[in-house]
């Protein structure tokens, strides 16, 4: 598996999953691929390395954004 490929989150998501048990662990997931990721941004060689940081970003940004009425913890102001 190559640096941009991360493993599939491995929790199987179903209308009655509780949020407040898998979003964590699937924020957490998310935040490790970033944080594998940064030396490549860091170095600056490849640019593959900023797309895929930006796009899991994104992705964790446009989530919380969703699911800003049911996430109060969050507390998020835009």
């Amino acid at each position: 598996m190559g640096i941009f490929r991360k493993p599939p989150f491995a929790w199987d998501l179903h209308t009655e999953s509780d949020l407040s048990f898998t979003l964590p662990r699937f924020f957490a997931h998310e935040f490790r691929h970033v944080r594998q990721l940064e030396l490549g941004v860091a170095r600056g060689n490849d640019p593959e390395f900023n797309h895929q940081y930006r796009v899991t970003l994104r992705r964790i940004h446009s989530l919380s954004l969703l699911l800003k009425d049911v996430l109060p913890l969050l507390n998020i102001d835009y």
